[in-house]
């Protein structure tokens, strides 16, 4: 297992999307959050998180995204 632990990282540390595409992460209070809707009016919609919520983060679109990369391409 250690093996298997140690490729994983190792590939995080190539390409953060070869290990996982996704994290997880549980919160530890309510809270909330806005997010824009992707209607060409980039309307506010209010997201609102219970405690002990999981939340799965898509690392791939994180550091792919156009928006805030100019160039999101894997080399």
């Amino acid at each position: 297992m250690a093996k298997a632990n140690g490729t994983c990282s190792e590939g995080r540390d190539i390409d953060p999307t070869i290990s996982l595409q996704n994290f997880r992460k549980v919160t530890t209070e309510d809270s909330s959050f806005v997010t824009y809707s992707n209607d060409r009016r980039n309307t506010p919609i209010p997201v609102f998180v219970l405690k002990d919520t999981t939340i799965l983060v898509n690392v791939a679109a994180i550091h792919y995204n156009p928006k805030y990369w100019k160039d999101p391409r894997p080399e």
